[in-house]
């Protein structure tokens, strides 16, 4: 009997299955897409954030669309919260020093004599 899929293994292997894709453009393709935006905001006289909001409360377009745009409205403003470790060196056990005293003046002629 041959097994098929992770059967029998306990589960999926770490770092198996299909790498994620990022999507990454051009800077040259953001310019251009920037100028046509602006350029038709001017054509219409609305920018692309006015018809984002337009159609966000326009009840005649799809659900599925709205959703999209409340999502990437939500992505842009809500902060997500950080999971940063921030080092502070002023931490942990702090190694204390004898304070610096004078040498005493017969140990000060001594060492003067010798050298």
């Amino acid at each position: 009997m041959e097994l098929k899929g992770n059967k029998g293994r306990g589960g999926p292997r770490p770092n198996s299955g299909r790498k994620p894709v990022v999507r990454q453009f051009s800077e040259a393709f953001k310019k251009d897409l920037m100028k046509a935006m602006r350029d038709k905001a001017k054509e219409t006289g609305k920018t692309v954030y006015m018809v984002m909001a337009d159609m966000i409360y326009d009840t005649q377009t799809a659900g599925h669309v709205r959703a999209n745009l409340l999502r990437l409205i939500s992505d842009v403003f809500v902060i997500r919260e950080s999971h940063q470790v921030v080092e502070r060196h002023d931490m942990g056990p702090v190694i204390g020093l004898p304070p610096v005293m004078e040498i005493p003046e017969e140990y000060r002629q001594k060492s003067e004599e010798i050298h």
